[in-house]
């Protein structure tokens, strides 16, 4: 975790189908006393994890994303990377590239950047869930 930005205490969740096992990317949403919104969007870095022009990054490279087919799923990297180590589960660290960025009360974007982070995810959300929120 040296040299990323400590996310941890923020409320971050995920939002992905209720079958979903890998959960690529969470947010995060406050509002400040000034009205402005800060969006966060904090997604897996599977880079940390997987060196470039290795076999393992050539190959997720050919697949080029995961593929779903009714009840099954060839996904781009092995399970014990997407489903496990590079997944944004709840309740655990997980390592991010993460865009922080700054609307006004109008939803007009003011700054963003983008840096290395670590989560904790409070929640993983269900489309279905996330829409009764």
């Amino acid at each position: 975790m040296r040299g990323r930005e400590d996310f941890r205490e923020w409320t971050v969740v995920t939002i992905d189908p209720a079958t979903a096992k890998d959960f690529d990317d969470a947010i995060s949403l406050t509002r400040d006393s000034r009205g402005r919104y800060h969006l966060g969007v904090h997604i897996a870095d599977v880079s940390h994890y997987v060196a470039a022009g290795s076999a393992l990054d050539e190959e997720a490279y050919r697949r080029c994303n995961s593929t779903y087919f009714p009840g099954r799923c060839v996904p781009m990297l092995p399970p014990e990377l997407s489903d496990n180590l590079c997944s944004l589960k709840p309740k655990v660290n997980r390592l991010t590239a993460s865009v922080l960025m700054t609307f006004d009360a109008k939803g007009t974007l003011k700054n963003y950047r983008i840096c290395r982070g670590v989560i904790r995810s409070a929640k993983r959300f269900s489309y279905e869930e996330a829409k009764e929120v």
